[in-house]
Order: structure tokens, then C-alpha cells, then sequence
């Protein structure tokens, strides 16, 4: 339990991208487990949360959560599991086509942002491109723009 705490802070404060991000590059893990994982992570509290709505409505229909022995209360969380499963199927394959839309599948090690400290030639000039076109059709930047 003391350990959950400072857990549970960690995982509220920090985004979600950011853990992923952090899992891959200080343990190297993969990205698609290192996503699995936040995913997993995100989705508890709204799992949580619609147990809270299914078992509410179910108390509005006369079904007593707290009586009975321990075998009584497996029984009744039964009919509480096929909302539950269907809910959280229809949000997984939702976050899934998600994810596929914005390319999920097509994420490549080529595709991971790089790094690049700046010189002292850069001189404060950020060096974006534009749609400008220089001799030969080579893209120029906004530097180059500016002369």
C-alpha cells in the first residue's frame, strides 16, 4: 500500500505519451508495449468507473450487493461481468480503429523525432521549411528565404 501511493501520483500528474515516451528510452522497451502498457493504465479508471454505473443500475433493480455470504456476492458479480465486457469492448475496438487511423501500425524507428542540439552558426534563426522552391526544385529554408 505505501508503495501505490506515490504510484498512483506518478501515473495522475504525468501524461500518459510522456510515460510511454519514457519507458522507451530509459528501459528500452518497444513502443508498441510501452503503449500497451500506458493503454492499459488509462483505461482501469474508466473500467472502475463503469463497474460503478453497472452496479448502480443493478441496485435500482433490487439486486443487495453487501448481503450474503462470499459465494452469494461471485454469483452476483456474473451478470455484472457481460456489461462490463461489452462496454469494454466496444471502447477497445473504438481506441483501436483510433489508432489505426493516425497510423499506429506504420510507426518505424525512422519515424521517431531526433534530438538535435543547435549551433552557434544557427544564430537564434529557426530553420524550418517552407514551400519555396530554390534553383533545381530544392526546398529552402526560411533562412535561405529571407536573403
Amino acid at each position: 500500500m505505501a508503495a501505490a501511493i506515490p504510484l498512483f501520483l506518478v501515473f495522475y500528474v504525468t501524461k500518459m505519451n510522456d510515460i510511454t515516451n519514457a519507458v522507451v528510452k530509459v528501459l528500452h522497451v518497444p513502443y508498441k508495449y510501452a503503449f500497451t502498457f500506458t493503454s492499459t493504465i488509462h483505461f482501469i479508471p474508466m473500467f472502475m468507473n463503469d463497474m460503478k454505473g453497472i452496479m448502480e443500475a443493478q441496485t435500482a433493480r433490487g439486486v443487495e450487493f453487501d448481503a450474503g455470504g462470499i459465494v452469494r456476492k461471485v454469483r452476483l458479480m456474473v451478470p455484472l461481468c457481460v456489461p462490463l465486457l461489452v462496454s469494454s469492448v466496444r471502447k477497445t475496438n473504438s481506441a483501436a480503429i483510433a489508432a489505426e487511423v493516425r497510423g499506429f501500425n506504420l510507426r518505424t524507428a525512422a519515424s521517431v523525432p531526433i534530438r538535435r542540439s543547435r549551433r552557434g552558426r544557427d544564430g537564434g534563426i529557426p530553420r524550418a521549411r517552407c514551400d519555396r522552391r530554390g534553383p533545381g526544385g530544392a526546398a529552402v529554408t526560411a533562412a535561405e528565404a529571407v536573403r
